[in-house]
Parts: C-alpha cells; sequence; structure tokens
C-alpha cells in the first residue's frame, strides 16, 4: 500500500510504520494494515483496484498481509524471480508477478511451477498430469476448508 501512497504523491512519511515481526506483534500489524486500507476506502477506492504486494515482508507480516486480503477480499501478488547461481542472485529476466488472491493458489505455487516448468520443457504428458493432481489437490482443499466452515460455525458460542 505504501507504493499507492507514492503513486498519488501522499505524504508517505506518515504512513510507514516499522514493526518487529514476532507474532506478538500481530495485533498491531492487523492495526497497520487495517490504516491505510480504511484511507484508500475514505478516498473512494475500491477494494477490487487494490493488490496487496507483500513480497518484501518477513513471515508474520506476510501472514497477516494475506490473511487480511483474505479477510477483506482483496487481491494480493509476490513478485518471483529464479536465483541464478551463475550471478548468485535473482535473474531479472525471470521477475515475474504472481497473484495470490486465494490462500489455496499461495499454497500449492510450488506444485503449479512445477507443471509450467514441464509443460514449457515440452513434457505435454507430465504437465497434464501434474495439472491434474494439482486440480484435485484444490479441489480436495476447498472441500476440507468447506467442511472447516461448517464445523466452526456450528460450534456453540
Amino acid at each position: 500500500m505504501i507504493s499507492y501512497y507514492r503513486q498519488i504523491n501522499a505524504d508517505v512519511a506518515e504512513r510507514e510504520c516499522r514493526i518487529d515481526d514476532t507474532p506478538e506483534n500481530i495485533p498491531e500489524m492487523i492495526e497497520k494494515f487495517i490504516e491505510p486500507l480504511d484511507w484508500l476506502e475514505r478516498e473512494g477506492v475500491k477494494h477490487e483496484e487494490i493488490l496487496v504486494d507483500y513480497t518484501g515482508g518477513r513471515k508474520w507480516m506476510s501472514a497477516v498481509a494475506i490473511s487480511m486480503c483474505q479477510h477483506f477480499g482483496l487481491r494480493s501478488a509476490y513478485v518471483h524471480a529464479d536465483f541464478s547461481p551463475q550471478i548468485n542472485k535473482p535473474d531479472k529476466e525471470t521477475v515475474h508477478l504472481i497473484e495470490t488472491t486465494s490462500v489455496v493458489q499461495h499454497v500449492h505455487l510450488s506444485d503449479l511451477r512445477e507443471a509450467d516448468n514441464s509443460f514449457n520443457r515440452g513434457k505435454f504428458g507430465d504437465a497434464l498430469c501434474e495439472y491434474s493432481a494439482l486440480m484435485d489437490k484444490i479441489a480436495d482443499a476447498g472441500r476440507r476448508e468447506e467442511i472447516l466452515v461448517k464445523k466452526i460455525s456450528a460450534r456453540p458460542s
């Protein structure tokens, strides 16, 4: 969201914050996520126009960002690049944005990458098997999530 502030020339210094990436700070991370979201809403920005990039976040911050995106129905993305051992850093030629709006998608990105790699290498039979297995996993995860939601909502308050 900081990049959005910069795009519209807002006063970024007032909105940036530094929080230690620890589980104890999750409530503060949630609060700091909601503040700019409230501001964007007041500015008339619709949720479907927001894309949260959590690439630079640490593990707890990324977990909060993904969870908040799911809660508020926001799109989320991660900037990925393959590591090149020849240059000992990420290969800028492989940089691409991976939209991770669904947690299920996020969990299965490595499976998807493997299937894509098979397809791109011309191993279409392998790719078909890998894509099919991934679809089964996603469907199973969706069914498990649906069952879990039903169980949670059925619990007495």
